[in-house]
Formats: C-alpha cells, structure tokens, sequence
C-alpha cells in the first residue's frame, strides 16, 4: 500500500507549476520560465499548497505513468490529500529540465525531478527520481499552463533500498548526483 501511495506522487514528476512566459521568447527564457515553474510548484509541494498546485494543471490535465496509468488533475491532487492523510511530509524536490522544444504557444520539456520526504507513522524516509515529458500551453499569451505529462521512468527508494523502478531507467544511476545513495 505505502509503495503504491508513494508511485503517485512519482506520477507527480512532471507536474509543475505556472509561470509568467515571455511572448514570443527564444528557448532560454522559456527555459528560464520552465525552470521558476517548476521550482515554484516544489515548494508548493513541499508546503502543502494543494491549491496552487491545482491551479496551475489544466482542466484537461492528464498524468501518465511510465506503466500507462492515467490520472486526470482532480485526482492527482486527491492522491495527494490521500498521502498527506497517511503522513506523507516532502522535504524538498528538484527538477532539471533537459530538453525543450516550442511550437506557436505549446512548449514541451524533458524534465528529470527528485522528491525526498518522510510517510507513514514511522516517517520511513523516501525518494523517487524520474523523467517525464510534459506539454504546456500559453507561451505566446505569457502564461504557462500544464496540459500533460508523460513518465518515461521512475525509481522510488524507500529506507534507502530501491523498491520499484518503472519504463526504461538510464545507467548508470537514476538517483540524483545529491543523493547519498548514489
């Protein structure tokens, strides 16, 4: 169950925030914009901001798993009530975007992400790393919406032991260069 619970937060690796886009901007301020986006919706998370996450998911927000589970915004966001009920305390979160690409007012973004925190009564420490693909829309009118995101792979950690690991992970490690189990 606690693994299951943790996977939606996984689920969670492409899903950012809003951000003020610059009209017709070239690939490093989108970039830039993408980047404030999603450092904006980590400390959303870790604050437990569920509201502000929301906001900034499309109506028609859908999540992806890597194993092709889908997930609409308004339960992505009860999954997340769900875990916070059962514990769940995020420390922090990173993300790096490696890729973009921008087509009139869509933008779409490889982005690998970390989540580190605590669940459960015994706050067994936790962290999942993965890569989604995730599509935005509102470039050209200077707002950044999340319409999707889609897994390309996943490694959730729980007590410092790797307990699942979803889609095509990349070696050497799928850990991030902080983490101490790299």
């Amino acid at each position: 169950m606690l693994r299951a619970a943790l996977l939606t937060i996984a689920l969670l690796c492409g899903a950012a925030g809003l951000a003020a886009a610059p009209a017709a901007a070239d690939n490093a301020q989108i970039t830039a914009s993408l980047q404030q986006a999603y450092t904006g919706q980590c400390d959303n998370l870790v604050r437990g901001d569920l509201d502000a996450y929301r906001n900034v998911l499309s109506p028609a927000y859908v999540s992806q798993s890597a194993t092709g589970t889908k997930l609409t915004r308004d339960q992505v966001i009860a999954n997340i009530k769900a875990l916070m009920a059962q514990g769940l305390a995020l420390a922090r979160c990173t993300a790096t975007i490696d890729t973009l690409t921008q087509s009139a007012d869509t933008v779409t973004a490889t982005v690998e992400q970390a989540f580190y925190g605590t669940i459960g009564k015994s706050k067994s420490p936790f962290e999942i790393a993965g890569s989604s693909v995730d599509t935005w829309t509102g470039a050209d009118a200077g707002t950044l919406i999340e319409t999707s995101s889609v897994s390309i792979w996943t490694t959730l950690s729980i007590n410092g032991q790797i307990v699942q690991r979803t889609g095509q992970v990349p070696s050497p490690s799928p850990l991030p260069a902080s983490s101490p189990r790299r």
